[in-house]
């Protein structure tokens, strides 16, 4: 028998390289999936550390959120035009947000995601300095970008996002990934874009 740190057994499977949905169990040794199958086939197999009956339950792949902004800014004023919201809404309230700010909207959002089955998440925004050090302790994996808008005025600019390219990318062990974030045309000049 072979030994896991974790069996999640008598779970509803529903696996993102097939089609057929199966109850089974997932051994997990350390933070790798060693094993997935029908419970007799794994049981027969492995024994475990600690077991987690999840009869009733579904497992599968984590979610990723594939845009986001990491902010406390939710359902503010979003009934208005794009461009309004935009320059009359986001683009002031950005200016003026802190590293401390955006240090409590990641703690807030990084545990709402982990609440939600999100694994991974893209989020451009400033100071994702702050989002990384959640992220070294929230376990998701994340891919940042300082959000760099030229106009209507400077919020970060590609200096900002070099340095967050330099001191974070691939940290914690690869689960955290830096890109250039230019906002949009409309917001950066041709030479950033």
């Amino acid at each position: 028998m072979e030994r896991v740190d974790l069996m999640i057994r008598n779970a509803i499977i529903i696996p993102i390289s097939r089609r057929t949905i199966f109850k089974g169990s997932i051994c997990i040794m350390g933070d790798r999936i060693v094993a997935v199958g029908k419970d007799d086939d794994i049981m027969s197999r492995y024994r475990a550390e600690r077991y987690i009956d999840a009869r009733g339950k579904a497992a599968l792949p984590g979610f990723v959120n594939a845009h986001m902004h990491e902010c406390l800014m939710r359902g503010f004023c979003e009934d208005l035009p794009l461009m309004r919201w935009l320059e009359e809404v986001c683009f002031p309230k950005d200016r003026v947000f802190s590293r401390e700010d955006m240090r409590a909207a990641a703690l807030l959002n990084q545990l709402e995601m982990i609440k939600s089955g999100i694994t991974t998440f893209i989020d451009i925004f400033r100071f994702q300095e702050e989002a990384a050090k959640v992220a070294m302790i929230s376990g998701l994996r994340a891919v940042l970008s300082s959000q760099i808008i030229d106009t209507p005025f400077k919020i970060e600019d590609i200096s900002s996002n070099e340095n967050l390219v330099k001191d974070w990318n691939g940290k914690a062990g690869g689960r955290i990934i830096t890109w250039f974030g230019a906002h949009s045309p409309y917001a950066c000049t041709k030479e950033t874009c």
